[in-house]
């Protein structure tokens, strides 16, 4: 992520505005503070995350907002512009994705860093009249429970194909996407694309 944001933002990290989303321990958070981000928003429901959070904070000396919310409930009374969204390993818990994507889309200034687990179907076919079929842009449900470490706030995850991905960020008023660089030894689930790392551009 930060090999893609510094070939944007080198040198003007100081003037940016973030919003971590899903923002866990804030440690992408904390990485965009030691670039010098000094106007940081992090979104995070589980209280012992946001302990860990906090702590980090304090231990590098980084005046990060933390806000304890879901990311449902922080985007339906948030109407603030944001240059850069981190909206990392949060969308297949997602079960609205077009409003919440639609919202982000909203508040996004410049640049949304997505990273996502991507559905890999094998071929689908559709028994609809030619004229009415549907896209090959689709969501699979996967269940987990709530009490795993992966887990978001429901036992459902809702998976998106590449093309329910692209579609969606069309949907929240994205032009472009760019697929971030894995480099020469990208983790087996990015280089099989079983997950997917990118820019979306405003």
């Amino acid at each position: 992520m930060l090999r893609q944001l510094d070939a944007l933002y080198a040198g003007r990290y100081g003037s940016l505005s973030v919003l971590d989303l899903g923002a866990g321990e804030a440690a992408m958070s904390i990485a965009l503070w030691e670039r010098g981000v000094r106007d940081i928003t992090c979104v995070e429901v589980r209280p012992n995350n946001i302990a860990k959070a906090q702590f980090v904070a304090n231990h590098f000396g980084a005046d990060l907002k933390i806000v304890e919310s879901t990311v449902e409930d922080y985007l339906q009374t948030d109407n603030r512009k944001y240059d850069l969204v981190l909206f990392m390993g949060l969308l297949y818990h997602l079960l609205d994705p077009f409003a919440v994507m639609r919202r982000i889309g909203d508040l996004t200034g410049e640049v949304l860093v997505i990273e996502t687990v991507l559905a890999r179907p094998m071929p689908v076919t559709f028994a609809n009249a030619p004229a009415y079929s549907p896209t090959p842009a689709g969501f699979f449900i996967r269940e987990d429970t709530v009490q795993s470490h992966t887990a978001g706030t429901s036992d459902l995850e809702l998976w998106p194909t590449p093309e329910a991905l692209f579609t969606l960020l069309r949907f929240a008023r994205f032009r472009q996407f760019n697929k971030a660089d894995y480099g020469n030894k990208p983790p087996a689930y990015f280089a099989t694309d079983e997950r997917i790392l990118g820019l979306a551009i405003k």
